[in-house]
């Protein structure tokens, strides 16, 4: 098998760049010549694959697709490897336990990472060593389940939204299941990304350490991971949990003041961000739970997370409705509340769509979930992968007006040439931006920080000051309009979802 290395080679032709400018200009899927590329057998290793390997016969962004899906596929089984356990009972951060096979119980690997709100303290707090469970000394000051050691804490309700720092951020609003319950979220990032963040020599958890130079942006080293998992509340009498991989968590529920309960959750979303030797843009892998929605027309008597079983509500854009925006000061509308009507959600795009080269990503999926057969893993899907086709980032530049007046980048051009390029959405993540939008696409507006938002978004900055007497709703609506007013990201992550809205 040929390495990444030769992808240059392999991709960076004129019948790819045709191909793309195709696609582009015309929004449709080309379907290429007759073609099938030969994949090798599904291998269950708990080693995260550091490239992406390639057979004969890769001479298109969609020959080269099948061996991007199966670099997926490794990547989500050796995510989700049991962790190994220290001593002192506790995982060992983003060590696999190498005498267990991916079915075996334990917390996963992704999980033993740290999580968003462990690099990114309140007050700008310097971060804890990497192999620490604990928390800075007020940490039980800063959230209503105190210091939970290495129990999971799922303090998110939108994707962006996280209440322990109180900042509304998202640009979108939650996810309803069938149950009339919220949509959980959380982020985790592996060492590479933590310890460059949190580097004595670079601080990058304060806004004021990250550059703002368009000619010096924020670039992380080869081999950083972010993992965002999107989580369902299980509920009993409805939902099967033998078909979820599941985990007792502790709720954050927003509200003055917020409120911390235990509930059992089960994993509908898994997003893999890779910066992966060679590709500057990273690579973007996307799963599901395959009881999310119906994949074409709804299955009799089948129970679905996020969809009635019917066609009704009409959903033209995969999904009938977007509720409002919750507020960090309020608690949740009840179950009964109108407010808190389930999404009909359906998928956009299909996970195979027409003129896949064989092995399609339907067919892939199945290879690897009879691979897991026996396992709860076969419960899940790869929906799609997403990369740039220009290796080492030979196109790259800041996004136009993202940095400042007059830089030429341009979507999808100076990403990469990302294929595919556009339609590539998770529904329990881009629940109502299916339709145009893409991982690398709305990543894209972070090019400043190395495409990932949480430098922008997490990173602490000196609230402004405002009056004591001012109510905190309010005080937390300045922050929030201050914050954008400073960040030429988000900012610029606004406009693009305004267009798309």
């Amino acid at each position: 098998m040929r390495k990444m290395r030769n992808l240059k080679l392999l991709l960076l032709t004129a019948s790819l760049c045709s191909l793309i400018a195709a696609q582009v200009s015309t929004g449709r899927v080309l379907t290429p010549s007759a073609a099938r590329v030969q994949l090798p057998p599904p291998r269950l290793s708990h080693d995260i694959p550091p490239e992406v390997e390639f057979g004969a016969g890769v001479t298109s962004p969609e020959t080269a697709r099948p061996f991007f899906d199966y670099f997926s596929w490794q990547s989500f089984v050796a995510l989700n490897w049991p962790s190994a356990v220290g001593a002192d009972g506790r995982p060992v951060r983003g060590v696999p336990n190498t005498g267990a096979g991916v079915g075996d119980a334990g917390k996963r690997v992704w999980e033993s990472y740290k999580a968003d709100w462990e690099l990114f303290r309140p007050g700008g707090a310097e971060p804890t060593a990497w192999s620490s469970y604990d928390l800075n000394p007020r940490a039980t000051a800063e959230n209503p389940c105190g210091n939970v050691g290495d129990s999971k804490m799922l303090a998110m309700i939108t994707k962006m939204d996280s209440v322990i720092d109180g900042i509304n951020q998202a640009f979108s609003g939650p996810l309803i299941d069938q149950s009339r319950n919220y949509v959980r979220y959380e982020i985790h990032v592996n060492k590479a990304y933590y310890e460059k963040v949190a580097d004595p020599n670079v601080k990058w958890y304060l806004f004021d350490r990250q550059s703002r130079d368009p000619n010096r942006p924020n670039v992380f080293p080869d081999g950083v991971i972010e993992i965002k998992a999107a989580w369902k509340e299980l509920v009993e009498g409805r939902d099967d949990p033998n078909r979820y991989y599941t985990v007792d968590a502790l709720i954050v529920e927003p509200g003055t003041p917020r409120v911390c309960r235990p509930a059992r959750m089960g994993l509908v979303g898994f997003h893999i961000a890779n910066k992966v030797v060679h590709l500057r843009e990273w690579v973007w892998s996307t799963f599901e739970h395959v009881d999310n929605v119906p994949e074409g027309a709804p299955v009799p008597g089948d129970k679905y997370s996020f969809n009635n079983g019917t066609a009704t509500p009409a959903s033209p854009n995969g999904f009938d409705h977007r509720p409002a925006k919750l507020s960090d000061a309020e608690p949740l509308p009840q179950p009964n509340d109108p407010r808190r009507e389930p999404v009909q959600v359906t998928r956009f795009t299909p996970v195979s769509p027409a003129g896949q080269v064989t092995p399609t990503t339907d067919e892939i999926n199945a290879q690897w979930q009879q691979a897991l057969s026996g396992t709860i893993w076969r419960f899940y899907k790869l929906v799609s992968t997403q990369w740039p086709t220009v290796s080492d980032g030979a196109s790259f530049k800041v996004k136009r007006s993202s940095i400042q007046p007059g830089s030429s980048g341009v979507f999808p051009q100076d990403s990469g040439l990302p294929f595919p390029a556009e339609n590539v959405a998770n529904v329990t993540m881009e629940t109502y931006f299916q339709k145009g939008q893409s991982c690398m696409r709305c990543h894209y507006n972070a090019s400043q920080d190395d495409f990932s938002f949480l430098l922008s978004e997490r990173a602490f900055r000196p609230s402004p000051p405002l009056p004591l007497s001012m109510n905190v709703a309010e005080r937390l609506r300045r922050i929030t309009e201050d914050r954008m007013s400073r960040s030429p990201t988000l900012r610029n992550l606004r406009d693009e979802v305004q267009r798309q809205q």
